[in-house]
């Protein structure tokens, strides 16, 4: 949180970006905030901080992730399967 106080804000330049977790009634909710830097017309800054939900996000990378590895374990059967002639 220290990055988002006033004066990470004001001295820093970069735009950057972090996920945080939500403890619910529901369980764990994900989230991303983003800081982003943008001058105006008459060239001072404002800093423009948005979130966004990523709950779903994460849980389809889980389940590729899952899936993924399913299948490493199913081509290691079928090797193991091919070299010892089990069926």
């Amino acid at each position: 949180m220290k990055k988002l106080s006033y004066d990470a804000l004001c001295t820093n330049t970069n735009d950057f970006s972090m996920t945080y977790e939500y403890m619910a009634k529901d369980g764990i909710l994900y989230h991303q905030m983003r800081v982003v830097y943008v001058k105006k017309k008459d060239r001072t800054r404002a800093v423009v901080i948005g979130t966004r939900n990523i709950d779903d996000l994460n849980k389809k990378e889980h389940s590729h992730l899952a899936l993924k590895g399913r299948r490493v374990l199913l081509a290691e059967d079928n090797d193991l399967n091919a070299k010892y002639g089990w069926v």
